[in-house]
């Protein structure tokens, strides 16, 4: 497993598979009326809007990804300092250690404190660290934090 910094050609990845992946989530669902729901799909409004968050979080956090194959990318973090804004594994690479690795590298797994921004339902139930507390408003209220997305 290679663990690298993004660079341009990975951010199409990054940016639909974190749309696509939390479109499942709690969040998206506030935001999507019952009927669409119900069809397993979220709104266009949180599509719009989702997309709109991910570019103003890219372009001020740092985006490490994971990769067993040169050719293929099989998961990514995203990273302001100590704020954690997404975590996502390729289904096929699940249960890998992509996720502990993405962290380890980030710094993130030394049991300081950590917030994160995103609560997706495959988070929900799992073994998060106990200093790690999720929070929406670091996402809404750090503008500066962290520096450029590769």
């Amino acid at each position: 497993m290679t663990i690298r910094r993004a660079v341009a050609d990975d951010l199409r990845f990054v940016r639909s598979a974190w749309l696509s992946s939390y479109a499942s989530s709690d969040f998206a669902k506030l935001h999507t009326p019952t009927d669409v729901w119900a069809r397993r799909d979220a709104s266009a409004e949180y599509y719009r809007g989702q997309r709109e968050l991910i570019e103003a979080v890219l372009a001020r956090s740092t985006v490490l990804v994971s990769e067993e194959h040169p050719s293929m990318l099989d998961a990514f973090a995203c990273f302001a300092g100590r704020t954690l804004h997404y975590v996502y594994v390729r289904q096929s690479a699940r249960g890998h250690g992509h996720a502990r690795a993405l962290c380890t590298s980030a710094g993130l797994l030394d049991g300081a404190p950590v917030t994160y921004t995103h609560r997706s339902r495959g988070l929900v139930g799992g073994r998060i660290p106990r200093a790690w507390k999720f929070s929406v408003f670091a996402l809404l209220l750090s503008p500066n934090a962290g520096g450029k997305a590769a």
